[in-house]
């Protein structure tokens, strides 16, 4: 499956222009969920400068490529257009267009495990990256929630709570 991500500028790159960007390089992928996500963009949030120093080491250290799939950003209520959001573009933050595959692929791991849809396209985005090469690590509060899904995977994914 390719993957398709939109740049912070909102251009759309395919897999093939992400593969020649300094961050497909990367062997590290972040995955943010609707807290992460928050916690990034809002200053005030509790997490806000705990999560961005984490951020911000594992992008300069490990050239990390991270990636909030746009359904989260729909949950979070995140545009891309607002200052709070200016963030995401400092991180190199890319989304990940959820697309008519990757609905079917998060309905399919979510299905009978009592968990909302969107966690089910955290999920899947992760094993999309970890089944290209990224060693993934995905940030949530819904930590119990993640950990039930990535058990339907065969793919390493690490969850780590906000």
């Amino acid at each position: 499956m390719r993957m398709r991500t939109t740049s912070s500028s909102g251009r759309q790159a395919s897999a093939t222009t992400v593969a020649r960007s300094p961050l497909a390089a990367a062997r590290v992928a972040v995955v943010l969920d609707n807290e992460a996500l928050q916690a990034a963009v809002l200053t005030t949030h509790p997490k806000h400068r705990r999560l961005m120093e984490v951020l911000q080491a594992t992008t300069l250290r490990r050239r990390a490529l991270v990636v909030v799939p746009t359904a989260v950003r729909v949950e979070a209520g995140v545009r891309r257009t607002d200052p709070s959001a200016t963030a995401l573009g400092r991180l190199g933050v890319e989304d990940v267009p959820l697309t008519g595959d990757r609905a079917d692929a998060a309905v399919l791991l979510s299905q009978g495990a009592s968990v909302s849809v969107v966690d089910g396209t955290v999920v899947q985005c992760a094993e999309e990256l970890a089944e290209r090469g990224h060693r993934v690590t995905v940030y949530t509060s819904d930590v119990r929630d993640l950990e039930r899904l990535r058990g339907r995977t065969a793919t390493p994914i690490s969850v780590r709570r906000v």
